[in-house]
């Protein structure tokens, strides 16, 4: 069995059937008032545009989800976390919000939640940034990110 929308395969080994399930990472445009939907694990960058929320849903432990933004020169730009609803286990969960320089690879700045909450940020040099979404331990849930 084969299915390309869903990400799943299916095939016989050995007489038995083993099953793998893919993740799919998919972006609506949708009007301002709704939410974008973003899935993934770390598969691709989600675009971010002021203004606009995108909603975020960690399903697996450990999945990430990337963000770009562009940044202007000590131009302040606010991250709003709402709609937190993320748990691991039987706790609360928590997520990093990190911010890498353009070409960068070492985190220039991370922020946390457990709940609902804002990120003040202002890139001291313009370029392409990268925010990646990274969930504590087995935090599983959604959210939702808006960039101000």
């Amino acid at each position: 069995m084969f299915r390309v929308g869903m990400g799943m395969f299916a095939r016989t080994v050995a007489g038995s059937c083993a099953l793998l399930a893919g993740l799919a990472v998919s972006v609506m445009t949708v009007p301002p008032a709704q939410a974008s939907t973003a899935q993934g694990a770390a598969l691709a960058d989600v675009p971010l545009t002021s203004g606009t929320p995108v909603k975020a849903v960690i399903s697996t432990p450990g999945q990430r989800i990337n963000y770009t933004f562009s940044g202007k020169a000590k131009k302040h730009v606010t991250f709003q976390v709402t709609k937190f609803n993320l748990s691991n286990g039987g706790s609360g969960g928590f997520v990093y919000l990190n911010f890498y320089e353009p070409g960068s690879t070492s985190t220039y700045k991370s922020c946390g939640f457990s709940s609902d909450g804002y990120c003040d940020f202002t890139p001291p040099i313009a370029g392409t940034w990268k925010v990646q979404l990274v969930p504590n331990s087995a935090s599983v849930g959604s959210l939702t990110l808006t960039m101000t």
